[in-house]
């Protein structure tokens, strides 16, 4: 879906696989606006690496390709919205 936003979660350790559980919640409400994924840097380390991910968890918003927002520790969902809405 070219022109889309990208918001990606990375989750770099074992202990904060639900710090992220609203995703699939930004998701749906963003259908059709943005994707929203997520990265287990443990299993990718060259991708932690690429972009610099040194807290977890770490939420980069994409644009056009590149990381127009970045946000590192636990945020809420509407934090996350707040990140996004200038965007989309």
């Amino acid at each position: 879906m070219a022109g889309q936003n990208t918001v990606t979660g990375q989750n770099v350790a074992a202990g904060h696989e639900n710090t992220l559980t609203f995703t699939d919640a930004v998701a749906t409400e963003y259908v059709g606006k943005v994707k929203v994924g997520k990265v287990d840097v443990d299993a990718n380390g060259n991708t932690a690496m690429r972009y610099n991910v040194r807290g977890i968890p770490t939420l980069l918003l994409f644009k056009g390709g590149q990381v127009v927002e970045q946000r590192v520790g636990a945020i809420g969902k509407s934090d996350v919205k707040k990140m996004i809405d200038p965007h989309v």
